[in-house]
């Protein structure tokens, strides 16, 4: 087995998450096709509170990277999991950012 591939475990849609100074939330799980290969990635919304702002919201995109077993197995809860290759070339991830920023209304897409 590649080294480098890794489990990723499916995040839940529409359960809000609190953090430090508000919540995010995945919203949607989507294929993208790069490359004659299927990358998992997530929408998601955040929304951040802060003392000199008030609230903040804007949306991000997660890219876990590319599909090797698509919901291959489950974890103890019963959440899915697949397996994923981690993207790590510098050109494929500028590609895949601006494709999913196309596509998307995101402002970040974060690479996992």
């Amino acid at each position: 087995m590649n080294e480098l591939i890794r489990d990723y475990i499916h995040a839940e849609l529409g359960k809000e998450v609190n953090a430090l100074s508000g919540y995010y939330v995945a919203v949607d799980e989507k294929k993208v096709p790069y490359n004659g290969r299927e990358t998992l990635c997530f929408i998601g919304e955040y929304v951040t509170y802060g003392l000199c702002c008030g609230k903040s919201e804007s949306s991000y995109a997660q890219v876990a990277g590319y599909i090797v077993n698509w919901k291959s197995k489950k974890d103890a809860l019963g959440t899915p999991i697949s397996e994923v290759e981690p993207i790590t070339d510098e050109k494929e991830k500028r590609d895949l950012n601006a494709l999913i920023k196309e596509s998307e209304f995101v402002r970040i897409v974060e690479f996992l």
